[in-house]
């Protein structure tokens, strides 16, 4: 995955979880918002383990990691796993192990534990 596709992916995932009425978004916070940035900050930090070879995307590569680090200590939600287009978190808390992979079009309702069995 290149850098295009990982921003054309990113703004489908808004359509997703943004309202299309202005006066909604502006005057009433909705979790989706909040699971929207969630997953676009997961993706990004997806894209930066895979692809850091200089010393630019390292430094990225570790911003996006704190960052979803905080989130997930923040929101009780872990997506360090590999996922496609249009995931679809309906509730809190969600969990996705680092070595799980999801397909596209995924629908994960709240309570809910993805893991791999790469070393089990």
């Amino acid at each position: 995955m290149n850098y295009k596709e990982l921003k054309d992916e990113i703004k489908q995932e808004k359509k997703n979880y943004y309202d299309k009425n202005i006066m909604k978004r502006l005057f009433i916070k909705t979790p989706n918002l909040k699971i929207y940035k969630i997953i676009k900050d997961a993706k990004i930090y997806r894209y930066y383990k895979e692809n850091h070879k200089n010393i630019f995307q390292k430094i990225k590569f570790v911003y996006y990691c704190k960052k979803v680090h905080k989130n997930s200590i923040k929101n009780s939600v872990e997506l360090y796993g590999k996922f496609g287009k249009n995931l679809i978190i309906s509730h809190m808390p969600v969990i996705i192990n680092g070595y799980s992979e999801l397909g596209d079009n995924v629908i994960l309702h709240g309570m809910n534990c993805v893991r791999s069995k790469a070393f089990y």
